[in-house]
């Protein structure tokens, strides 16, 4: 039986983390681009792939922590593989900082295409953010420990923190007048902000770190942990080859500006993908301490056909709201953001229902997750080669969806595979499912003929595309008595309301 508390708790203030981090940053970009230009915000946005590039040093340590101390629990042991951690981090992010630190000039000149004009503000947001991410890097090995242990709440009031700091200072340094240099300063302090305060929270969980003998034990724990983290590290450095790599194929071919759209459209997708991912890391630490493989299989089957309803109204609100929202939000290249907006959270939403079993397949077969962002890498970079002379800046778009699609469909073969099971149970509720997306979006689409106001089309879209998702969802019994006791047992306020709401 899952845990359901633990669950509830780390869900929900990672539901909350995400909606505070939601208002903040899309009010953080409006000041951007209102008060810096599309321009400065395309640098901006190119420069922070400094931090996917530390990635190369990082070896996969967060995830082989989360791993071994869900499973050693407090011990003797877990303390070992915590500062090992720790040495292993350090040793290796240091020279490979420096060395991004002298190669700045390169780096912004050769791969990221920074217009000269804008060079000297660029390369000192990069240094800053080579400290900041530094920082960062360090800083999650400590919340590693903390999701370790199921108090993902505390790593989820803590990043609530972070959000504040970083997109609060990003604002007040630029409705100060101060440009990018500042912003950079900002993220730097709010980096050492957060470690401080996130150590002091490590130290009151965890307590006091045991080191003797460590001496005699380091290369044994070391080796146990390269053995796991470095499966996850290549997949991590693959994953660079995706969006980051993304961003530096855009500015090389089109221009720092399209970044910007590409960039804007990717953080609407991360506000949303971050719902799903927050609401179900509890399931990390817990796939990783359950035996039972049958047991994981209904788990992660179970919740990946629910993740699909819920995401179905989100779809149809995505596609029909999308350009009032960003005629409200930005009020200039409406069009070309929001198809960009609607491409790339779409497919997402649709990526992120397998979640679940990618958690398993981190925790039982780490190898495998290399092969799922390596298809995402080559899918994303055939596709632009192959048509960006034709398309332009959408053949990034196509080639972003394709991506997703492809390590998708991987994942419900390895689902199959080493789970027995697929999302749909047959191809009668797949049928059902497609009905009512169809149906949705219609309804949807007509109700936003019926005003001209670009807020009240976002008000009368989304409450149709609810009320006629539930209603749907009644009459074709989508949801069970079973489904709502299975997950809300002990709550009978919230079974009795959805009850209400899903049953007939």
């Amino acid at each position: 039986m899952i845990q359901k508390i633990v669950l509830y708790k780390g869900s929900l203030t990672g539901i909350f983390q995400l909606i505070i981090a939601t208002l903040l940053t899309l009010f953080a970009i409006r000041v951007f681009v209102s008060f810096l230009g599309y321009d400065r915000y395309g640098v901006f946005s190119i420069i922070t792939v400094i931090g996917n590039l530390n990635i190369f040093a990082n070896l996969g340590l967060n995830t082989a922590l989360i791993k071994f101390i869900s499973e050693q629990g407090k011990t003797k042991e877990s303390d070992y593989d915590i500062m090992v951690a720790f040495f292993i981090l350090i040793f290796i992010l240091t020279p490979f900082t420096i060395a991004l630190y002298f190669l700045g000039t390169i780096i912004l000149n050769d791969f990221f295409n920074i217009p000269p004009s804008l060079f000297n503000e660029s390369i000192e947001l990069y240094n800053f953010m080579l400290i900041a991410n530094y920082i960062v890097l360090i800083g999650q090995l400590l919340t590693s420990v903390i999701d370790a242990i199921q108090k993902i709440y505390i790593t989820n009031l803590l990043q609530i923190l972070y959000n504040f700091l970083y997109w609060g200072g990003i604002l007040v340094a630029i409705i100060l007048g101060f440009s990018l240099p500042t912003v950079g300063l900002s993220i730097t302090i709010a980096s050492l902000l957060w470690f401080a305060i996130s150590f002091i929270a490590f130290k009151k969980l965890w307590g006091k770190i045991i080191y003797k003998d460590l001496h005699s034990n380091f290369f044994r724990v070391l080796k146990k942990q390269l053995s796991y983290s470095v499966k996850i590290y290549f997949s991590s450095v693959i994953n660079f080859f995706y969006e980051p790599l993304t961003k530096i194929i855009i500015s090389k071919f089109f221009g720092v500006k399209e970044v910007g759209y590409f960039d804007i459209a990717l953080k609407i997708r991360t506000q949303l993908w971050s719902l799903m991912s927050k609401a179900l890391y509890p399931l990390l630490p817990l796939i990783a301490s359950i035996k039972d493989e049958k047991q994981i299989g209904f788990i992660v089957n179970d919740i990946e056909e629910k993740l699909f309803y819920i995401i179905l109204p989100i779809i149809s609100i995505v596609i029909i709201c999308s350009y009032s929202f960003v005629n409200i939000w930005l009020g200039s290249e409406v069009y070309i953001i929001s198809v960009g907006i609607i491409i790339v959270v779409c497919t997402y939403m649709v990526g992120s229902t397998v979640i679940p079993n990618y958690y398993y397949l981190m925790a039982r077969q780490v190898n495998k997750t290399i092969i799922l962002q390596f298809s995402n890498v080559a899918a994303n970079i055939i596709v632009i080669l192959v048509l960006h002379n034709f398309l332009g800046y959408y053949s990034v778009l196509i080639g972003f969806s394709s991506a997703i699609i492809t390590s998708f469909t991987l994942s419900l073969y390895y689902q199959n595979k080493f789970l027995s099971g697929l999302i749909f149970k047959n191809f009668n509720n797949l049928f059902k499912y497609i009905i009512i997306l169809i149906i949705v979006t219609i309804i949807g689409y007509l109700s936003s003929l019926i005003v001209d106001k670009d807020f009240l089309r976002i008000i009368i879209s989304t409450f149709a595309i609810l009320i006629t998702t539930i209603l749907l969802y009644r009459i074709f019994k989508i949801f069970s008595y079973k489904d709502l006791e299975r997950y809300f047992e002990k709550n009978k306020r919230i079974k009795s309301i959805l009850s209400r709401i899903l049953l007939n």
